[in-house]
């Protein structure tokens, strides 16, 4: 038993070594925390079950670093990936400009994905998939929230009141306010939620799946899966409600669910196969 445990071991230092030097030939001569490297690429690989030599190493490599607040390794995913993913985004209707200002924004929206303060939606990927895939995925999501939001505001001009009606400066700031706690507390209210929860909706309202394609997914039966997307919505809406100091309209809670699932839900999907579905040729 001893003899296994420590071949067990052997096999894990040599692995991690091996992301080490792979890691600083595609990301340049990062210089992360070593143990607490070491404690990250464990939990991982304890955590999905996975062969390590499965795993993407270099990409695990940078998202480490990222995570640990290394120097340059915001600049050095940008400089590596940013390109390529502006040309994904285009590929999918996106025009340069937008492309080009989502690409820039990543970083941003990553620290907002987080889920403990000083974190990075980056905790969350587990070297299954290219880090290059995983990055189209949230940059999709953006798009898609900023869209819903334009829709939001489009119809808040089609329907604004009167002149006469119009709220004062003050009053429109205290909307503003109100709207971010709101968006707050939805956040806060997902971060709560069941990991199978999160991903549940995640993949049912965000990505589409059916309910027969979740169930598969989290080997589960069908009617559970209703179940539990009915709990998780149920949980958010209640949060709205908890949060606001007066009646929330039917529609603005559905609103504020569209604007925000989006980007909610873009570290729950699973990246699947090892594979890069994103990529461009």
């Amino acid at each position: 038993m001893v003899f296994g445990f420590g071949a067990r071991r052997g096999r894990l230092d040599a692995w991690i070594e091996h992301v080490l030097i792979e890691g600083r030939a595609r990301y340049g001569d990062l210089d992360p925390d070593l143990r607490r490297l070491r404690e990250h690429l464990t939990r991982i690989v304890r955590r999905t079950q996975s062969r390590p030599a499965s795993l993407c190493a270099a990409d695990l490599f940078l998202a480490c670093c990222i995570e640990q607040g290394v120097d340059g390794a915001w600049e050095s995913l940008l400089a590596v990936h940013g390109t390529a993913l502006q040309s994904i985004l285009r590929s999918r209707g996106t025009d340069a400009t937008t492309a080009a200002e989502v690409i820039d924004g990543l970083p941003g929206a990553l620290m907002l994905l987080g889920s403990d303060p000083g974190s990075t939606a980056l905790a969350g990927y587990d070297g299954r998939g290219s880090l290059r895939s995983w990055l189209a995925i949230v940059a999709l999501r953006s798009i898609s929230n900023q869209r819903r939001r334009s829709d939001v505001e489009e119809r808040s001009v089609r329907e604004r009141p009167a002149e006469a009606d119009v709220p004062s400066p003050i009053d429109t700031l205290k909307g503003i306010e109100a709207a971010a706690t709101l968006a707050s507390s939805l956040r806060q209210a997902w971060r709560e939620l069941p990991a199978r929860s999160r991903l549940a909706v995640a993949l049912r309202y965000v990505d589409g799946a059916s309910g027969a394609d979740v169930a598969r997914i989290l080997a589960i039966g069908q009617p559970r899966v209703s179940r539990i997307v009915d709990a998780a919505v149920k949980s958010l809406r209640a949060a709205l409600e908890t949060a606001s100091s007066e009646p929330l309209k039917p529609g603005l809670v559905r609103d504020l669910l569209a604007a925000e699932l989006a980007i909610l839900a873009a570290a729950e999907r699973p990246i699947r196969d090892g594979g890069d579905p994103l990529a461009t040729p």
